[in-house]
């Protein structure tokens, strides 16, 4: 697996004349573990956090150093093929494709890339098929249930074999069944797609099933927690 580390890391936003920090000189080095959960209390910094480690925004000051190289000197363009290539995300909330269907969706990341649409289509009802959705291929998102809607996001972002996998909340929308399920996946991603996996959530259940679980405390600094 790469490499994922913060160093020295802050992000600080503007209200007004009032200057809002976030993250306040972090550190830390992700890279011991295959999967990592994140929790702590609404608007503490998680998702800011898994935003600057996934490239999505930019910190006020330190480094993301992901395989030995700081990302978040990257320009646009270069940050934006770096996700491409290296990073996948699944939100509480799967951002599904509506007029799309779970193949068009799941291939979606592929295809952007470039890949032959043949290709890309086979890809995707393979990943599909191993997260128990071969019936559901030619589905749009308004025809899947809540679960499948989730597991069709968690393919998507799989699809393309990030080094590491980004989950913001990813079983905050889900009831307790589809929740298991969906944690389930994530898992076994480490040992099954070779995929670093860190988490933000609420649920304990889904901290505790990854391999290391950390706290975030004011100012965004991250405590480990004992299993």
């Amino acid at each position: 697996m790469k490499n994922l580390k913060v160093e020295n890391l802050s992000k600080i936003y503007q209200d007004g004349k009032k200057e809002l920090k976030i993250l306040d000189n972090l550190s830390f080095d992700f890279s011991d573990f295959n999967s990592t959960a994140i929790l702590g209390r609404s608007g503490i910094g998680k998702s800011t956090l898994l935003h600057l480690l996934g490239g999505l925004d930019k910190p006020t000051s330190g480094s993301v150093i992901f395989d030995e190289t700081d990302i978040s000197k990257f320009d646009n363009q270069k940050i934006s093929e770096f996700r491409g290539a290296n990073i996948g995300f699944v939100f509480q909330f799967h951002h599904l494709l509506p007029e799309f269907s779970a193949v068009e969706n799941v291939a979606m990341p592929l295809l952007i890339s470039n890949v032959n649409k043949e290709e890309a289509y086979d890809k995707a009802r393979q990943v599909l098929d191993s997260f128990g959705l071969n019936t559901r291929f030619e589905h749009r998102p308004s025809q899947l249930s809540g679960g499948e809607q989730q597991r069709v996001a968690l393919a998507r972002a799989i699809v393309s074999a990030p080094s590491v996998l980004l989950a913001d909340e990813p079983t905050g929308n889900l009831d307790s069944e589809n929740a298991q399920d969906v944690t389930n996946m994530l898992k076994i991603l480490p040992k099954e797609a070779d995929t670093r996996v860190i988490v933000v959530t609420h649920s304990e259940e889904l901290a505790y099933s990854m391999e290391k679980v950390l706290f975030m405390t004011p100012g965004g600094h991250l405590e480990e927690v004992s299993k």
